[in-house]
């Protein structure tokens, strides 16, 4: 990554390239592949244990490639530490290759018990081989499919799923190994179905597919096990990267980066930021986006509404400037002095809303486009010209109007989605959703990994919005425009995750965001 050295972050892998990592380790620094396995197997079990140590039983779901490996492997160190174990099976074990077939071969060796899966339920499996009648005591470890599924799940390995699935919500824990089986590695999208596990150890490094798209909610807690592969090789392997650079942050770095006032600063120092929208009977979203700007810092902050708006605004905040007015002087000087300008909170898509548009791609600030001034580019392109300084962050159905496609398409595929959208609008684009992703004009993709449920509510968008202006009009000229795309969004989604904690999921309001984030912002807890 190419932002300032001071934000810690962590690579996210695609599933092509977490093997050639595998495939390097083996074939050129000469790791023994059975030995990388054993300890895919090894911490997958002491985590197992650590989570949930009253455990009294493990049921091994093992697949018919690698990852069926792991689960034999798992299954040995369960038997050594005295706890039932049965692997469960779902092909002619004679049929295994490889590292597979080793485990497997030693798991019968040591007389682990290894049974066929056939339509009865996974519930036969639990009451015949687990002697605890408590179902929170036993774990349901999947080790049926891989990082390499690209196809739709079904048959007899649909039907477990369902069943294990089924298990877990009546009390059973699910340890998936590596990824829960039927989730796709690189989008985070189920493939039919998928496990949905309550810990998935995950191995090498971090998979896209964990963390984007429907990726926590099958997930669960990750954790991760590079299993102790040099880090001379991952640097190795960076170096050559040329695409799908993909990373995330770490909100405390982030903001231990940020450069610190200066005891002399006056307002003019903190930035400028007007923001343009509140058409007819959307004065919230602008009232939303003006207030969350200025509690996190722009020195001076004007919002360019329709009149019947402005006295409300100055009610609820009153160092807000408040005007009106396409082509009065005031507005032409507004729009002149400003570092950034956002637009689209309650814009609509009038006659109104798109002449403010061409008013302002026409200034030379940075501009962040959302809600409805997307909805307008989306039909005419010519509204936004490429720039690096320009910021859009579409939601699922705004993205999929610009890439003339259906949401499902777009979900199906959120990277890229993000790609394709960045390459067509130039800038900075912010995809929300569960696990936001953040594509630069460098090619470097951010996954937000904060954030939660309780943000699925009216008005989230307009924060963020505000958000952005508020840290690009005082930092434009110290940091990197990604550097403050990438903090805004881990931002946004953290202080929802801190009032959510206070408060609880359900009830949070996008204007409760900007307490938090100024705390946040201040270094207070």
């Amino acid at each position: 990554m190419t932002t300032q050295k001071l934000q810690q972050f962590k690579h996210i892998y695609l599933a092509e390239q977490v093997r050639e990592l595998d495939r390097i380790a083996i074939n050129e620094h000469g790791i023994p592949s059975y030995a990388l396995m054993t300890k895919a197997g090894r911490f997958a079990f002491d985590r197992a244990l650590k989570q949930w140590p009253d455990t009294q039983g493990f049921i091994v779901l093992c697949g018919m490639g690698n990852n069926a490996g792991d689960g034999y492997v798992f299954a040995q160190f369960a038997q050594a530490k005295g706890i039932p174990v049965t692997c469960i099976t779902f092909g002619d074990c004679d049929a295994l290759k490889g590292d597979a077939k080793r485990a497997h071969d030693e798991a019968n060796k040591l007389k682990i018990h290894i049974t066929p899966y056939t339509y009865d339920t996974l519930e036969a499996h639990v009451n015949i081989d687990v002697i605890d009648d408590d179902l929170k005591s036993i774990v349901i470890v999947d080790a049926l499919f891989g990082t390499g599924l690209t196809r739709e799940v079904n048959g007899i390995y649909k039907d477990a799923i369902a069943h294990a699935n089924a298990l877990g919500a009546k009390g059973c824990r699910i340890l998936a190994l590596d990824i829960p089986s039927g989730l796709s590695t690189n989008t985070g999208i189920p493939l039919g179905c998928a496990i949905t596990a309550d810990l998935t150890t995950t191995f090498i490094g971090h998979k896209l597919g964990l963390v984007t798209g429907q990726g926590k909610q099958h997930s669960g807690l990750v954790e991760l096990s590079e299993l102790e592969i040099p880090s001379s090789l991952f640097s190795r392997f960076h170096n050559t990267q040329t695409e799908h650079r993909i990373y995330s942050l770490d909100i405390a770095s982030q903001l231990n980066a940020l450069p610190k006032r200066l005891a002399h600063a006056h307002k003019g120092d903190n930035g400028r930021s007007v923001l343009v929208g509140g058409n007819y009977g959307f004065a919230g979203a602008i009232m939303i986006a003006a207030q969350a700007c200025a509690r996190l810092g722009a020195g001076l902050n004007a919002v360019l509404t329709r009149p019947e708006h402005c006295p409300s605004i100055v009610l609820m905040q009153p160092e807000i400037m408040a005007h009106t007015g396409l082509d009065s002087e005031s507005t032409s000087t507004i729009l002149s002095s400003a570092d950034v300008i956002g637009i689209g909170p309650g814009l609509a898509q009038d006659e109104w809303a798109r002449s403010w548009l061409e008013r302002i791609k026409q200034t030379d600030a940075s501009i962040v486009f959302d809600a409805d001034a997307l909805n307008l580019i989306a039909d005419n392109t010519h509204l936004a010209t490429k720039s690096d300084h320009h910021v859009f962050t579409p939601h699922p159905g705004e993205a999929a109007r610009l890439l003339a496609c259906t949401t499902a398409d777009l979900e199906a595929n959120r990277l890229d989605a993000v790609r394709k959208l960045q390459q067509k609008l130039g800038g900075h684009i912010v995809l929300k959703g569960a696990g936001t992703l953040v594509a630069h004009p460098n090619g470097e993709v951010m996954v937000c990994e904060y954030g939660n449920p309780g943000m699925a509510s009216g008005g989230m968008g307009d924060a963020l919005t505000g958000m952005l202006c508020a840290l690009i009009a005082q930092f434009n000229q110290t940091l990197p425009l990604n550097q403050i795309v990438d903090l805004a969004v881990n931002l946004h989604a953290y202080a929802a995750d801190r009032e959510a904690l206070n408060e609880g999921e359900r009830g949070l309001l996008a204007s409760d965001l900007c307490h938090q984030a100024r705390q946040l912002l201040n270094g207070l807890n």
